[in-house]
């Protein structure tokens, strides 16, 4: 489930949260216990269509991810910024 809404000045943003939740059915022989994991992920795109160039526009994507495991190993939280380019129809 997302949110999108039209901002002034050409630009529009998306808002994206979501969560996951793994199970396996085995223990790990290594850790002698079975994994379960859990993500949270947050998105925010947010889009100028004023700034574009043959039909294509600027989007900047930031993106946090949270995974949470049983098993230690498997644990990170990450944030990342993408830039790219979309398409407008």
């Amino acid at each position: 489930m997302d949110y999108y809404r039209d901002l002034p000045f050409g630009f529009s943003i998306n808002v994206e949260p979501a969560f996951y939740r793994s199970g396996y059915g085995a223990p790990l022989a290594a850790f002698a216990t079975t994994r379960v994991d859990s993500s949270w992920a947050f998105r925010v795109d947010l889009l100028n269509r004023r700034i574009e160039y043959r039909g294509f526009a600027p989007r900047l994507s930031l993106i946090y991810v949270t995974e949470q495991s049983t098993i230690e190993l498997y644990r990170f939280s990450r944030f990342q910024v993408q830039v790219g380019i979309t398409r407008q129809f």
